[in-house]
């Protein structure tokens, strides 16, 4: 409608003969017409494509190239907590996240690392999840986990999934849904240190020491990095 309106204008202020105006309307009715179908049929050329040339147009950019056992979907906080764990473990693992200064962070300490979106069907396809025996996801979006548990069911697939929420309801859905354990941030804490009391009471204060000392030390390495890097086998 603008190019139409600029044409009018154009016309009646340059005064443009008749058959250029007649062509630069063909001009602009053409690339609407060809703007419209690119649009629409854009999907099925680039998946033909991603088919004809693999190698070209991988998700992997030659980072994560096999299913691996293990996916770590977003390493923030909760998440960072699972890395040395994974590495201890000797398990192959990969990590997918959606910042790049993430990824360039544990790509330097030797983590395979993939830029990317949970909620992206394709990329789940693309990493094999389905085979891996273990994914845990920090994502707070409800709706993509959910989406995850949804493919995971699709292929029957025998993965413990460990999963994060924040309200009690949303924890509650994600059991329902299948999820193997899920992580309440903020409950997690509160029940740890009601066990500590439990078990040790409180009249002896050496064991409350004890993990007061390593809590210090665990916030001290996130303080540093964000990441609790370094990561030792």
């Amino acid at each position: 409608e603008f190019s139409f309106l600029f044409l009018a204008v154009a016309s009646m202020t340059l005064g443009l003969p008749v058959a250029l105006q007649a062509a630069l309307v063909s001009v602009v009715v053409l690339s609407m017409i060809s703007g419209s179908l690119a649009l629409q049929y854009t999907p099925n050329m680039m998946a033909w494509v991603k088919k004809r040339w693999p190698e070209r147009y991988s998700m992997h950019d030659g980072r994560i190239t096999e299913p691996l056992d293990a996916y770590l979907f977003g390493c923030h906080r909760v998440g960072a907590d699972f890395l040395p764990v994974l590495r201890r473990m000797g398990t192959s693992f990969g990590v997918v996240d959606i910042d790049p200064q993430t990824i360039e962070r544990l790509e330097a300490h030797k983590v395979r690392a993939l830029f990317g979106d949970m909620s992206n069907p394709e990329l789940l396809r693309d990493l094999g999840v389905q085979r891996a025996k273990l994914i845990v996801s920090t994502v707070p979006d409800q709706d993509a986990q959910l989406a995850l548990l949804r493919y995971l069911k699709r292929y029957r697939a025998k993965t413990m999934v460990i999963l994060v929420a924040h309200e009690v309801e949303e924890a509650l859905e994600l059991y329902r849904r299948g999820a193997t354990y899920v992580i309440l941030p903020h409950f997690l804490g509160g029940n740890y240190a009601s066990q500590l009391v439990e078990t040790h009471g409180y009249e002896d204060t050496e064991p409350f020491e004890v993990e007061r000392l390593r809590h210090v030390e665990h916030l001290k390495l996130r303080g540093k990095s964000g990441l609790f890097l370094p990561i030792r086998g």
